[in-house]
């Protein structure tokens, strides 16, 4: 475990994908994980059958995942007990794709509260692809109170302007409750698989000059809206 500074109080920070799968949840996720844990002691807990996070990590080098991981499937229910060890000021759940009540295991825990303190959910910018991901918002996040983001993920340089537009369509509906979305865009490029091959996130892929720096710096940035979010200090600029 990383020696960081300590927050008063473990914060949960869940991701979860309430449309289709294959929308890049699990690779917020680890991204997420690998640049909070610069200056703050992370976990990752994986609970997702599908293991990516965990086979990339397994994979890699430790100082590219600097972070500790707990492989959890189906073991949910210890989130709350982990939030009271004082162990850890952030843990990361890579929840469930698309698997039945997965929303539902993070949103309430034993004493019926929400358990995440911010969800995460991570979507491609199509209409046919956020169709089902609001749906799931507004029937069940929402209605649970939980503190959420939905970010556009996996978007194609083309089509940024279309996803922004969405964006803003989805901020100001006028018949239902507006949708809190990411200022930041994630932008579609293989070199996400190039850095998966290699076994680490787009964070430490080599070359300074090179396409993953500005890949890295959405990463960043979105992680900069998750700690206003959640009242975590400012990032300690390297």
């Amino acid at each position: 475990m990383a020696t960081k500074g300590t927050l008063d109080e473990t914060v949960i920070l869940g991701f979860g994908s309430g449309g289709k799968g294959g929308v890049g949840k699990s690779t917020l996720a680890v991204a997420a994980a690998r640049i909070l844990a610069e200056d703050l002691r992370v976990l990752l807990v994986n609970s997702d059958s599908v293991r990516t996070a965990v086979r990339l990590i397994k994979r890699g080098r430790d100082e590219h995942f600097p972070f500790d991981l707990a492989d959890a499937v189906d073991e949910l229910d210890r989130l709350p007990e982990l939030r009271h060890s004082n162990d850890y000021d952030v843990i990361v759940v890579d929840l469930p794709g698309t698997k039945a009540g997965a929303f539902e295991s993070m949103l309430t825990g034993h004493d019926g509260k929400p358990i995440a303190d911010l969800l995460v959910i991570p979507s491609r910018a199509e209409f046919i692809e956020l169709e089902a991901t609001i749906e799931s918002i507004d029937t069940a996040v929402i209605p649970a109170g939980i503190p959420y983001l939905l970010v556009l993920n996996q978007v194609p340089t083309k089509r940024r302007d279309r996803a922004m537009q969405h964006r803003e369509t989805l901020r100001n509906r006028k018949h239902h409750a507006p949708v809190v979305v990411a200022d930041t865009l994630i932008t579609y490029s293989a070199t996400y698989f190039d850095a998966h091959e290699a076994a680490m996130t787009v964070i430490d892929m080599p070359g300074v000059h090179s396409y993953a720096r500005g890949l890295e710096a959405e990463q960043r940035a979105l992680v900069d809206e998750y700690r206003t979010m959640l009242r975590l200090p400012a990032a300690r600029r390297r």
